[in-house]
């Protein structure tokens, strides 16, 4: 518990009020989910450079709109009671999740730059 004066999970905390509650899972999912990419900012500064103000707002409508879909999702997992990727999927998608599973591993696989081809030799 922490004292007066102390930074920690006390009454007084941005994660123990209504807003943190709320944020404080999407913007962790967040940070988590693109933050290795945007960790130096470099691609959000050439992005918003090469696009000028519509690239700023293209980047805050995809952050409210991940923070949203988390939010969302973490409520459904609470309200349901499932905690386990799976049962999760099972219940948002229905008898065909596996069908998911399918299409992100081949997305996983073509992003990945694998091909059937040896290099090129030079």
């Amino acid at each position: 518990m922490a004292r007066d004066g102390e930074v920690g999970p006390g009454k007084n905390s941005f994660a123990s009020s209504a807003l943190g509650r709320i944020l404080l899972p999407a913007l962790i999912f967040q940070s988590v989910a693109i933050g290795g990419a945007y960790a130096t900012g470099r691609e959000a500064v050439e992005y918003g450079g090469k696009y000028g103000a519509l690239g700023w707002i293209a980047g805050l409508a995809l952050f409210v709109g991940l923070t949203v879909t988390a939010c969302l999702m973490f409520e459904l997992a609470r309200k349901f009671e499932l905690f386990d990727y799976r049962n999760l999927l099972k219940k948002l998608v229905g008898p065909l999740y596996w069908i998911f599973d399918v299409l992100y591993l081949m997305l996983a696989w073509s992003s990945s730059g694998c091909s059937c081809r040896p290099p090129a030799r030079s």
